[in-house]
């Protein structure tokens, strides 16, 4: 893999059950570190909802091996904008993998 395509700092936040001051359980994203990525996009879509236009993008997002990420409950943070992690495809080394993302849908 080739440092110089990784040009995309990604925050990588899982989602975890915390407990408040009362024991109540939250969902709270959590930060895992942030990771050296290459970001491309691959389709954008447009859909009603509920009444309301919505827009939704796919990407393609390449960084190095890691075997703790899974498909539900991570996602990669950049600015503004999240990508929602659906598909996890390591290569056959383990040296990279692929993360199938969506933007601009909710979880």
């Amino acid at each position: 893999m080739q440092a110089g395509k990784l040009r995309h700092r990604l925050m990588l936040q899982k989602l975890e059950i915390i407990r408040d001051e009362i024991g109540q359980p939250i969902e709270s994203w959590v930060d895992k570190g942030y990771e050296a990525a290459s970001v491309v996009g691959i389709s954008g879509r447009e859909f009603v909802q509920s009444s309301a236009e919505h827009a939704g993008t796919t990407w393609r997002v390449t960084m190095r091996y890691r075997g703790d990420i899974g498909a539900g409950g991570w996602r990669l943070a950049e600015g503004a904008t999240l990508y929602n992690i659906k598909a996890v495809l390591p290569d056959n080394k383990r040296a990279s993998m692929t993360l199938m993302c969506e933007s601009g849908v909710l979880r």
